[in-house]
């Protein structure tokens, strides 16, 4: 299905496809869910924002959910910890990715693994507050 024919809030029928050359804007007040189906093609621009406080997208089911806080330094070497705010968040996961890098583990404390190649990486952190999940990320300078 081309974009450009549809004008609803949801479509549930048929892949998306957004083509070659198209520019496709989102917006919501509450969430944006791709689903199976989802295709954006090469040389397509796809851009997407949800912004609660945007009094025409509000909707009366909108909830803010805390993010997990990761405390650590920006430039980082060997054995580097890292934490987040541990008494609000269970269930704790941490994933590093970057220079050809994919390392995850779960704990309330992420240390960074020896040898990486120098360069920049992202740690991400995700875990779960009164039943909600909830993740943030940080950029670190190896």
């Amino acid at each position: 299905m081309d974009f450009a024919q549809c004008n609803d809030k949801h479509q549930d029928i048929e892949d998306f496809f957004i083509n070659p050359g198209t520019t496709v804007n989102m917006e919501a007040g509450t969430s944006i869910k791709l689903q199976s189906g989802f295709k954006l093609c090469n040389g397509a621009n796809f851009k997407a924002s949800v912004d609660g406080s945007n009094p025409m997208l509000k909707s009366s089911s909108v909830e803010q959910i805390e993010s997990p806080i990761i405390v650590g330094s920006k430039y980082a070497s060997d054995n580097e910890k890292y934490t987040t705010n541990v008494d609000a968040y269970k269930n704790v996961s941490w994933i590093l990715l970057g220079n050809n890098t994919s390392y995850g583990t779960h704990g309330n404390e992420f240390c960074l693994p020896n040898g990486l190649k120098n360069g920049q990486y992202t740690l991400i952190c995700a875990g779960e507050k009164n039943g909600k999940k909830a993740a943030s990320s940080k950029i670190i300078v190896v």
